[in-house]
């Protein structure tokens, strides 16, 4: 399942190492909302990898689809 979802996102961002929570919702197929409620669940073990710049965030593309990939396994 990860490596399907891997050549996807690279697919779709090609040459980028970090993701937007727009991208990240575009990728999921859900609002910016429910990205940024991922990114405050109250178990730290199940957020998404992310960094802050300033006040966005980012989320590194390869951490991303493997912490997605490891959600929807178990």
């Amino acid at each position: 399942m990860y490596e399907s979802m891997i050549q996807d996102v690279e697919q779709m961002f090609q040459g980028k190492a970090f993701l937007t929570v727009a991208e990240v919702a575009q990728f999921m197929r859900c609002t910016e909302e429910v990205v940024y409620n991922l990114t405050r669940r109250p178990n730290p073990k199940r957020r998404p990898p992310k960094i802050g710049v300033g006040k966005e965030i980012r989320f590194p593309k390869r951490p991303f689809v493997q912490w997605l990939a490891d959600e929807l396994t178990s």
